[in-house]
């Protein structure tokens, strides 16, 4: 219960602390931010103690932290404390609380049982989204998939101070993971089956502006908070749709900078700002986007959520300015400015880390995502049916890096399934507003905090993931589905069912519906696999 003034059983004679408002023991402003409440319990000889840290007003803005024991039992003494600092009892807390500080409760009981302990970290920091373009897990350094070398220290620096996800999935496209990262739903309930290609009629189409986006909720749920901006690639909606170019503020940004499709050449594009348009030449496109987001991350009104998507290291293939790169160019082969491309885009991120200030750094959750696996021409994985627009694991298994507050052990890695749907509920619980059962109802997705504060816990046991061409809601001309738990994966394509066994492996191996009949475990994973497939899909577009 966010609300201990409606808790009658907590004591709240215990320790109790608020912001610094010079009134002591008066509730105060501790800096807009909220916390994760968490508790502990301990049974000892048949009585039971619970620590619990609580937030005494259950929205943003001024508060009082209580540090106490339910249940009514006795206890000897309550501790407060921020990072690690004893708090004395009424007396205010600091007013630089900010997201990221650790408060715990400690509590000793009077029998001499062990001490009883409740740790909450606040939240409502900064939340920083970057997402690469056609970056497969071979072309970031810190996977080690890579068949030739990669430069990417920046991103590799990133995993140092965070958890890497060796399995963590996105959509086909791009078009698709923007839309299942914006709105936390799988894209056959947006419409969103594949990227929007310019030029192509039937192609003509856009995400809903009347869906529930993250910025708007964070909007709708603690209003006056965050500010937001989307920089850089967009695509969700087509160039021949009525109005392209507002895009991105129709799905609740605030403002928008950058370019609304895929570009043709890094050195001559069109941006937007706003709704005002401009032919950029000569500056390269994956530099303004570090640009922009040096400038907000420096100037922008905090806290703010600012979703930034690079164009790199998506095609025209080409040479980057050269003070990005060391690569040697021998023709230059594709592979070679496809290496180009990936370091270029790293440095910049470099630079973009760089505009952090330490304190600003340490409330900012930072999430690193491919929007989807390497184009199938320069795949380092062989894998001739796989990359980017397949439902292959080279397609869909992405490079996912998260780092910040929320995160309890760094340099780690993490084996748990991730989704990009998950991202709406995970940054909405981060910035301190989760979502609750009745909105988790219109969501597919589910938060991962849990496996930022645990690398080794896990929140869902399969993966799903479709496209279909064109996009809409069918019927489809293509349509590719596959579903995933640890050990097995299901592919239907156009009808026809497909089997892999995972385990040990990265990429799919032999069909096993080659032989019939299937060996008893994996007949079945098949059936429970393709029951989950065909129980999430709306009949109008289930193959025939």
């Amino acid at each position: 219960d966010a609300d201990a003034d409606s808790d009658t059983d907590v004591d709240t004679a215990a320790a109790r602390s608020t912001g610094d408002t010079g009134e002591t023991g008066n509730t105060g402003d501790t800096g807009r931010n909220d916390t994760t409440d968490t508790g502990a319990t301990l049974t000892d000889t048949g009585s039971e103690y619970r620590a619990l840290l609580l937030p005494a007003v259950p929205m943003h803005g001024d508060r009082e932290f209580f540090c106490a024991e339910v249940g009514g039992l006795t206890a000897a003494s309550f501790t407060l404390t921020l990072n690690g600092l004893v708090i004395p009892a009424a007396t205010p807390l600091p007013s630089a609380v900010v997201p990221g500080d650790e408060l715990r409760c400690v509590v000793t009981p009077d029998d001499g049982a062990a001490v009883v302990s409740a740790e909450s970290i606040v939240t409502g920091g900064n939340l920083l989204v970057l997402i690469s373009d056609d970056q497969g897990t071979e072309y970031v350094n810190a996977y080690g998939e890579n068949i030739r070398p990669v430069r990417t220290p920046n991103v590799d620096n990133l995993a140092s101070e965070g958890i890497l996800f060796r399995r963590a999935y996105a959509s086909t496209m791009c078009s698709p993971t923007r839309a299942a990262m914006l709105t936390g739903k799988h894209v056959f309930r947006t419409g969103m089956t594949r990227a929007l290609r310019p030029n192509v009629p039937e192609d003509l189409f856009e995400l809903d502006d009347s869906e529930l986006s993250l910025p708007r909720y964070l909007a709708q749920e603690i209003p006056g908070l965050y500010t937001d901006e989307a920089l850089g690639k967009w695509h969700l909606s087509h160039a021949d749709m009525p109005s392209p170019s507002d895009h991105a503020l129709r799905m609740g940004f605030s403002h928008y900078h950058g370019a609304i499709h895929p570009i043709f050449d890094y050195f001559d594009y069109w941006k937007w700002d706003d709704r005002v348009v401009t032919e950029v030449i000569g500056t390269y496109a994956t530099t303004d986007t570090a640009n922009d987001t040096v400038d907000r991350i420096q100037n922008q009104q905090e806290p703010w959520l600012l979703w930034v998507g690079f164009h790199a290291p998506h095609a025209p293939w080409h040479e980057p300015a050269p003070e990005l790169h060391t690569t040697a160019f021998t023709g230059p082969t594709d592979d070679e400015m496809m290496d180009a491309m990936v370091e270029a885009a790293d440095t910049e991120l470099g630079r973009v880390m760089a505009a952090f200030t330490p304190e600003q750094r340490a409330h900012t959750t930072v999430v690193f995502i491919g929007d989807n696996g390497t184009d199938v021409d320069r795949l380092q994985t062989p894998d001739p049916n796989g990359g980017k627009a397949s439902v292959r694991e080279t397609g869909i298994r992405v490079p996912l890096i998260i780092t910040g507050p929320s995160i309890t052990t760094t340099g780690v890695e993490s084996q748990a399934m991730v989704s990009a749907i998950d991202f709406f509920p995970t940054l909405a619980e981060l910035a301190g507003a989760p979502l609750d059962a009745v909105q988790m109802e219109a969501q597919d997705g589910v938060s991962i905090v849990p496996v930022l504060q645990d690398p080794t816990t896990s929140v869902r046991d399969t993966i799903y993931q479709e496209m279909g061409s064109p996009p809409g809601y069918g019927p489809f001309e293509n349509y590719r589905q596959t579903v995933r738990n640890s050990d097995y994966k299901l592919i239907r394509y156009n009808g026809d069912v497909m089997l892999y066994d995972m385990r040990g492996t990265l990429v799919e191996g032999s069909d096993l519906m080659q032989v019939l009949p299937l060996a008893p475990d994996a007949q079945a994973n098949h059936d429970a696999l393709l029951a989950e497939m065909d129980a999430l899909m709306i009949p109008e577009i289930l193959p025939p």
